[in-house]
């Protein structure tokens, strides 16, 4: 089947980074057929990350510069200290049409747009883990030489792997870190925190998880889904005098409110703090 077409004449698509978020956005892009399977092409020095990668039908290399050539898009999808290696590596070689997307935590777009000599559209994305599930949050930003159609272009490709927001500089780029990029993981020590409480109250390690685990899923797709305020939610839920109440006093009593306000204006902070290294 051939891909869909759209405003740019999209190839040929690299990515560089078999990670998690790598790997999810392979899958992404030949699922949407935003390119053709045989047109992407993932790059990778490990040969776990290649095997998975081949197993699913995807493209796979270990040379960057070379899969890099020819490429429209070239998404930089590696650790943040790797990123200068990379763009220095692969700089050269990228046509002046080249969409450059990179997904490396608290790397500025004015510091990706140094290593290229000419002007080039250039986006820095924040995705979160659930892009492994398709159900990603990926916020993004795009710099002055990115066009409509490219904004166009990147919105598909994000929306490949979940929803998407586009914010108006990296500043919110590192804001939003302390949300959605670490957002999944406040979840998760939620879980924790529950499932311990559930065994503490006698249930097995089993049924414990599979309590907590199908009850955040479930509210979760209602907050998705419903289209309804979480406070709306919360009220619905909350009869006067009974259990949920109880516990949702202790929880304003402990002033929950404001250690999740301490927490994620130190999330915040770090974020700038890390962006402010990787300048260096």
């Amino acid at each position: 089947m051939e891909a869909a077409r759209y405003e740019i004449n999209v190839k040929k698509i690299v990515i560089i980074g078999g990670g998690n978020i790598g790997k999810a956005l392979a899958l992404g892009i030949v699922g949407s057929k935003i390119v053709l399977r045989r047109n992407l092409v993932v790059c990778d020095h490990g040969s776990r990350n290649r095997a998975r990668l081949v197993a699913r039908g995807i493209s796979v290399a270990t040379e960057a510069r070379d899969a890099a050539v020819q490429a429209d898009v070239v998404i930089v999808a590696v650790k943040p200290k790797d990123m200068r290696t990379v763009l220095k590596r692969i700089g050269d070689v990228l046509h002046e049409r080249t969409v450059l997307i990179s997904v490396a935590a608290g790397v500025a777009v004015r510091d990706l747009e140094r290593f290229f000599p000419r002007k080039r559209s250039v986006i820095r994305v924040m995705p979160n883990i659930c892009a492994s599930i398709g159900e990603s949050m990926s916020v993004w930003v795009k710099n002055r030489h990115a066009s409509a159609a490219h904004v166009r272009l990147v919105k598909r490709i994000l929306s490949s792997i979940g929803a998407e927001l586009q914010v108006h500089s990296d500043n919110d780029i590192d804001r939003a870190t302390a949300i959605s990029g670490s957002g999944p993981a406040y979840l998760f020590y939620l879980a924790e925190l529950l499932i311990f409480e559930a065994k503490r109250l006698g249930f097995s390690k089993v049924d414990s998880n599979m309590m907590v685990r199908q009850t955040l899923f479930g509210s979760g797709a209602m907050i998705k889904d419903l289209k309804r305020e979480p406070t709306d939610l919360r009220t619905s839920v909350t009869s006067p005098g009974g259990t949920t109440a109880t516990a949702l006093r202790e929880f304003k009593r402990a002033n929950l409110k404001k250690m999740i306000h301490t927490a994620i204006k130190a999330a915040a902070k770090r974020a700038g703090e890390l962006a402010a290294i990787n300048r260096k």
